[in-house]
């Protein structure tokens, strides 16, 4: 049986990245957590999703085949008070842009399920 990790202060959650599979291991990972999740897979569902429903937070893994952006151009205009994590195996140095940009915290890769969920609690709602 797996040990239920501590419950995060969000509650639902988009996730967005191009690897199916791994957004699809992300969100079991917080469903296992009490997290609703929807997990995208191209920005165009992001913008939809974000348009009908409210979310506590975006968790968006950096891609090489999509701006991100423009896509956090995009959710900032929508949802101004959203947190945005972005995930990204890149070292601090390179990330320091993202805060700029409008990221409110980075996740790096790889991390565990209790990194996740820790830094998910650095939030509280």
């Amino acid at each position: 049986m797996k040990k239920q990790l501590e419950q995060s202060a969000l509650k639902k959650i988009i996730i967005f990245d191009t690897d199916i599979k791994f957004a699809t291991n992300l969100a079991s990972i917080l469903h296992e957590n009490n997290i609703d999740v929807i997990a995208c897979y191209n920005g165009i569902e992001v913008i939809e999703n974000l348009t009908i429903t409210e979310f506590d937070a975006i968790m968006i893994a950096e891609t090489e085949d999509y701006s991100t952006q423009n896509l956090i151009n995009e959710i900032r205009m929508i949802t101004p008070e959203i947190i945005i994590y972005m995930i990204t195996d890149k070292s601090s140095h390179d990330t320091e842009n993202y805060f700029i940009n409008g990221v409110d915290e980075i996740i790096k890769r790889p991390f565990d399920h209790a990194t996740l969920i820790e830094s998910l609690n650095l939030y509280t709602i």
